[in-house]
């Protein structure tokens, strides 16, 4: 055994698999019972517990710089090298050993012989047609910061070679020191009892791009047929923009998909990446970024449902303020925002990221656990999950099982449709209510209602006092029989409101006040 924790051992982690979970843990159970200083750095974020524990430093790196370009995975793999190494040096540790976490361990003496009495500064093996792997080797930790290149993007590192062997070998060669490189005639002589690449992938097998000409991105299978799951994400964001499920996508044939609401696109800021799924491994392929630092602030909060739905047209729309532009609204003139059927917040994010005081009514309990979980910890924004109606107590709400915008007080949907429906008994306010007991203040700068055909409901119960509480409205119409807008345009006609209506495109009457839906915006 090493008789000195003077040794580091970096472990590279990307879980692809269910499997190689398992085979991570196995790994650190048995190099955490090496004499080593014990290093994990993940590109996963959900590595058990148990493990970081049996860790001497574990780190997440949630910046994964891959894209469709075969090898590009190197990028990621040298930047959690250099994070490992640094922090290594930082400690006082001369030596490390490295490996990916793909290995079985039979035989923790056989990383013995890797050191070599210390008369190399890096030992590895043959990989291809290199004399060295940064998959595994046994080095100097000043010997690889002082002498090897460490890439921050794709096009840097490809700008040199496309594989990482290559880089790093180009860089020992430039600096004669190939003296100083031991190197084992393969990686099964380097390992020895031990068994190495025991997961493996050809992503290859999909090739992913996107035409901006004709607005559709195309998938072409060159392996096995595929039948499963398909998304499409905005990169900027981490915002789903296109799903379907039981995608079939046979082998040799490649598929164009357009995804709704394709006007959106041209407002993505950084790339798109594809997500397939197959024998449980997430096949990724990345698109058109040209900054993987480049993100969202709030992407980590819209990553909590990024496997729900398609949303990316909902963020764009809010994202960019279209829907406030339009309406000539300063966002910054706004102190307290109230937004009645919040679904996920994206209506309600301008003002988050102002740190302007927002509620979020959202009667789905589904909806509200999600609203809870992403913003719940902000002291400006306060969730309540109630139904907004004409009574306090309870009501039943109709979940759609598809969709999450569409859930009602009404069983049939805004889109005449009642089937995918689950029944829920809820708690339900009136505006009353909501607006005297549960919202601090006495002015509201802007109030949108967007509640699914119950927004008759609250403005027939809605005291005169309380409506003027309020000094501006964004009201979409649902289900809209027998001009019962008018009865919402009257009341705010009586309290001084000035109104203008809004056709929606999919509209074909002449006049709004004809059409089932519409949008009110008002103002006194």
């Amino acid at each position: 055994m090493i008789d000195t924790k003077k040794h580091g051992y970096i472990v590279t982690y990307y879980k692809s698999t269910p499997d190689g979970e398992k085979i991570l843990i196995d790994l650190i159970n048995a190099i955490s019972k090496m004499n080593v200083y014990l290093v994990l750095g993940s590109h996963s974020a959900d590595v058990p517990l148990e493990i970081q524990k049996k860790c001497d430093f574990y780190f997440y790196q949630e910046l994964n710089i891959v894209d469709d370009r075969k090898y590009s995975h190197g990028v990621a793999e040298n930047n959690i090298i250099e994070i490992a190494l640094q922090h290594l040096k930082w400690k006082g540790i001369e030596w490390t050993f490295k490996s990916c976490y793909d290995i079985i361990v039979n035989d923790t003496d056989r990383f013995n012989d890797w050191v070599k009495d210390y008369k190399y500064n890096f030992v590895s093996c043959i990989w291809g047609d290199n004399f060295l792997a940064t998959h595994s080797f046994f080095a100097n930790v000043d010997f690889i910061l002082n002498n090897i290149r460490f890439y921050k993007t794709v096009e840097e590192m490809f700008s040199i070679n496309t594989v990482l062997e290559n880089c790093w070998q180009r860089d020992i060669e430039i600096r004669n020191l190939k003296n100083q490189v031991f190197s084992y005639p393969s990686k099964a002589d380097m390992y020895g009892d031990n068994q190495i690449d025991v997961i493996g992938y050809n992503y290859s097998n999909f090739e992913f791009w996107y035409s901006p000409n004709e607005w559709k991105f195309f998938v072409k299978n060159n392996g096995e047929d595929y039948l499963g799951d398909i998304r499409i994400f905005d990169y900027y964001s981490d915002v789903c923009l296109y799903y379907e499920k039981n995608f079939r996508h046979d082998s040799g044939i490649t598929m164009w998909i357009s995804p709704p609401m394709v006007q959106y696109m041209p407002y993505a800021k950084n790339g798109y990446y594809l997500e397939l799924y197959k024998n449980g491994i997430t096949i990724r392929k990345n698109i058109m970024i040209s900054d993987f630092n480049y993100k969202d602030p709030f992407h980590k909060k819209f990553r909590t449902i990024r496997l729900k739905e398609s949303k990316f047209n909902e963020y764009i729309e809010f994202d960019d303020l279209m829907e406030y532009r339009v309406l000539n609204i300063d966002i910054d003139s706004i102190k307290t925002f109230i937004d009645i059927g919040a679904n996920y917040g994206f209506s309600s994010v301008p003002f988050m990221r102002k740190g302007i005081k927002t509620y979020m009514i959202e009667g789905d309990k589904n909806n509200a656990e999600i609203l809870n979980e992403m913003y719940g910890r902000s002291n400006s924004i306060k969730i309540i999950d109630k139904v907004i109606s004409d009574i306090d107590g309870e009501i039943d709400l109709y979940i759609d099982d598809v969709y999450s915008t569409i859930s009602s007080i009404f069983e049939t949907d805004a889109n005449g449709k009642s089937d995918n429906k689950t029944k829920m008994t809820v708690p339900s306010i009136t505006p009353n209510t909501l607006l005297e007991k549960y919202i601090e203040e006495d002015i509201i700068d802007l109030m949108k209602v967007d509640i699914e055909g119950a927004e008759y409901k609250l403005f027939e119960s809605i005291s005169d006092s309380n409506l003027k509480k309020v000094n501006k409205f964004m009201i979409e119409i649902h289900n809209n029989d027998n001009y019962q807008v008018m009865n919402i345009l009257t009341k705010l006609a009586k309290n001084d409101y000035v109104y203008k209506l809004y056709n929606l495109p999919f509209e074909k009457q002449d006049y709004v006040v004809e059409q089932s839906r519409g949008f009110i915006y008002a103002w006194r």
